[in-house]
């Protein structure tokens, strides 16, 4: 008798066989094996917006670590921005007027109670910053942007024909311009002419050198030894005063002493005075350059004049100014 297997039975025999394969090749793959399949958990993802994997929750440092190197970074940030600012205000000077003279306007910030030698520093430390006003009476501190532009008047003369109250504060207010000689867009008077008495002018001569030009035409050292002869007498009667410990400038626009100015007019020194009298010119002390061509504000090469005194502020685009001392 034939066996005929029908296909049902033809399907059971081969599932049989391919479970048989089966199970001799599970052993050998076991998909359960924790220890062939922990890399997969320590996998990084590779991104270049991320340093580390997005799993990892350790640090590089510990807590005392990460203390250590912020202190360390403090204490050198400190270190380099220390010496800017020493040198930010050793590099500034200011040169002030005798008392009761200014030029009005520009004024863009006022403080009170400040002494004179503070109005200064806030004006030296601050780059929009070309000149000041100080008054003794509360303190006010005035300062004057660079749009500075005017002539020189005397508030204290203007105001003698009013109450003695105002003819004090208008002595009793000081001005002064300052400059940052160890910033190059403050180490002089850019776009501004300083104008008064031109002791000397001197045409076709180089941006740089119009300062040295006119030092040919300063006597500063030796009318700085006169008038100092003069200042000693002075301050020995007069220690006590306030304005004794206070100096802007080694010299100032006229004279170096503030106390003394503000008791009399200005040239009140009696060989300076002679030596003015008997035609001679007054040093120069000022500078100013401009260019030529009015319209070429890049020409390397201008006209220089050298000024006595100052009387008068001047916008003048692609001129600048200086003071020789």
């Amino acid at each position: 008798m034939i066996k005929i297997e029908t296909t049902k039975h033809r399907n059971n025999k081969e599932n049989n066989k391919e479970d048989e394969q089966n199970k001799k090749v599970l052993p050998t793959t076991n998909i359960f094996n924790v220890e062939k399949l922990e890399h997969l958990k320590t996998t990084p993802i590779s991104s270049p917006c991320f340093a580390t994997s997005f799993y990892s929750n350790k640090t590089l440092f510990s807590p005392t670590q990460q203390m250590f190197l912020s202190f360390l970074l403090f204490i050198v940030l400190f270190v380099l921005f220390l010496p800017v600012q020493i040198e930010a205000q050793s590099n500034g000077k200011c040169y002030s007027f005798a008392p009761g003279l200014t030029i009005l306007g520009a004024d863009y910030r006022r403080d009170f109670g400040l002494s004179r030698r503070q109005c200064a520093d806030v004006c030296k430390t601050d780059v929009c910053c070309m000149a000041f006003e100080w008054q003794r009476i509360g303190g006010q501190c005035t300062l004057k942007s660079r749009s500075l532009n005017g002539t020189v008047v005397n508030l204290g003369i203007s105001n003698v024909d009013e109450n003695a109250e105002k003819s004090n504060d208008g002595k009793d207010l000081l001005f002064a311009l300052c400059l940052d000689y160890g910033d190059s867009e403050r180490d002089r008077f850019w776009d501004h002419e300083l104008g008064g008495p031109i002791v000397a002018t001197k045409i076709d001569v180089e941006r740089e050198n119009c300062a040295k030009v006119c030092t040919e035409f300063s006597t500063i050292k030796k009318r700085k030894i006169t008038i100092e002869k003069v200042e000693e007498e002075e301050d020995k009667e007069d220690e006590g005063e306030e304005f004794d410990n206070f100096k802007l400038s080694e010299l100032t626009l006229f004279a170096r002493n503030i106390k003394r100015r503000a008791k009399r007019p200005i040239h009140k020194f009696p060989k300076i005075e002679k030596s003015l009298s008997s035609g001679k010119e007054a040093p120069a002390v000022i500078y100013n350059w401009r260019p030529v061509d009015p319209t070429d504000m890049e020409s390397p090469l201008g006209e220089c004049q050298c000024i006595s005194v100052l009387q008068h502020i001047k916008l003048n685009f692609g001129s600048f100014s200086g003071f020789l001392i």
